[in-house]
């Protein structure tokens, strides 16, 4: 798993343990291998990840730009779901 680069060493441990706490089957086994963390400028794919969960937060009401729900209908299609947390 690849995270956005932030925070120290400890933030990074503390995070992968939950992570890994939380992708364990009830059978032992981790779904979760590693977890690596780096910045977003130097990873494509970490940039796109940002890009889709920035237009959905906005599209959700997070922050009311004008147009807000303009890019949201190029990824709609793509959705599985989308939690809105807290509720």
């Amino acid at each position: 798993m690849v995270i956005d680069e932030s925070g120290n060493r400890e933030f990074k441990t503390q995070l992968e343990r939950y992570l890994k706490s939380r992708m364990t089957l009830p059978d032992g086994t981790c779904l979760i291998r590693k977890v690596k963390m780096q910045r977003s400028s130097s990873n494509n794919l970490l940039q796109l990840a940002d890009y889709v969960a920035g237009v959905v937060h906005r599209s959700a009401g997070g922050r009311p730009d004008r147009g807000r729900t303009d890019y949201r209908q190029y990824i709609a299609h793509r959705e599985i779901s989308v939690q809105i947390w807290p509720k």
